[in-house]
């Protein structure tokens, strides 16, 4: 763990982004975007900055205030077949999200309580669906969905049963796919 804060730090010219934000950096060095992008890519900033101001307006920081803009953000890569098909795979994510019952919630009755795009993949720690550690690795994909859709409080203005994940565990598919394997 100190080997990989060190690397973070000193592995390239100064960056605030990593010297102020040491657990985001770290997490940021697990995901699929570590090795494409640096921060500013997404937040904006001046990463040669070794104050707050760094995060200011004036080096075009960006803060989120909405899932809306966060959806958005991550489209701009990920509908973007120039930039995703050298990985073998294009879809456009943002329009299938759009159409889906989370991304009409979301769009069309500005409910920013549904999954976005970092709910379910992760925010800076986003891994390949392959990897077992990954929130849309297969295997963890019902415990990813029954965070939300287990809670009944959570779910009470959407009229859903809040049983599905409990009903999946009892039942065949369930059983066969989240076993822990010791």
């Amino acid at each position: 763990m100190i080997e990989m804060i060190l690397i973070l730090l000193f592995a390239s010219p100064v960056n605030s982004c990593r010297v102020c934000h040491g657990g985001e950096a770290y997490k940021y060095s697990k995901s699929v975007h570590y090795s494409l992008f640096e921060c500013m890519e997404c937040h904006g900033g001046n990463p040669s900055v070794l104050t707050t101001e760094a995060m200011s307006l004036k080096y075009g920081f960006r803060k989120f205030k909405s899932k809306k803009e966060i959806v958005r953000l991550c489209a701009n890569c990920h509908s973007d077949p120039k930039k995703m098909l050298i990985y073998g795979e294009f879809v456009d994510e943002f329009k299938i999200y759009l159409v889906s019952e989370h991304g009409i919630l979301l769009f069309q009755k500005n409910d920013e309580k549904v999954a976005g795009c970092t709910d379910c993949h992760g925010v800076h720690e986003i891994r390949k669906k392959d990897d077992p550690e990954s929130m849309v690795y297969p295997l963890n994909v019902p415990k990813v969905c029954a965070r939300c859709h287990s809670d009944e409080n959570y779910m009470k203005d959407y009229k859903i049963h809040t049983d599905q994940f409990e009903k999946y565990s009892e039942g065949s598919h369930g059983i066969l796919r989240l076993i822990k394997k010791d």
